[in-house]
Parts: C-alpha cells; sequence; structure tokens
C-alpha cells in the first residue's frame, strides 16, 4: 500500500518542487511560486509489482497543480 514518505510546506516546498534532477519533482517553472505542500509518496516492498515514487504538488487551497510519478525508485 502506497504511504507518505516525506511532505514539505512554505518554502520548503517550493524547493523541492523546482527540483529538476531525475529524483526531483520537476514542477514547470511557472506553477513553482503556486506550491505550498509537496508530499513524496512511496511504494511499499510488499506491493505488487515494480516500486516507484510519487511527487504530489498542492497550492496554497489544497489543489493539487502537479504530480510526478518516477518508476522504480
Amino acid at each position: 500500500m502506497p504511504h507518505d514518505i516525506e511532505a514539505y510546506e512554505g518554502g520548503r516546498a517550493q524547493e523541492e518542487a523546482g527540483r529538476t534532477d531525475r529524483l526531483g519533482a520537476q514542477c514547470p517553472q511557472a506553477l513553482v511560486g503556486k506550491v505550498h505542500r509537496v508530499v513524496l509518496v512511496g511504494s511499499s516492498f510488499s506491493d505488487p509489482g515494480d516500486d516507484w515514487t510519487r511527487w504530489d504538488c498542492f497550492d496554497q487551497d489544497g489543489v493539487k497543480v502537479h504530480s510526478r510519478t518516477v518508476p522504480g525508485y
């Protein structure tokens, strides 16, 4: 079952949202300033199939403005 690995808010969330490395959220620059919260979600070792992680980026109102899934991490 997927679970939250990390969560960031405020300026730290914007830093994480703006990461462009291959394991970063890679949120489009036009949206980074709107991000208030980033949640890193991951699969569990006991889940069937391949492992994955997902970055979910939310604005101040809790609306998801960006999401990126990386397989195998």
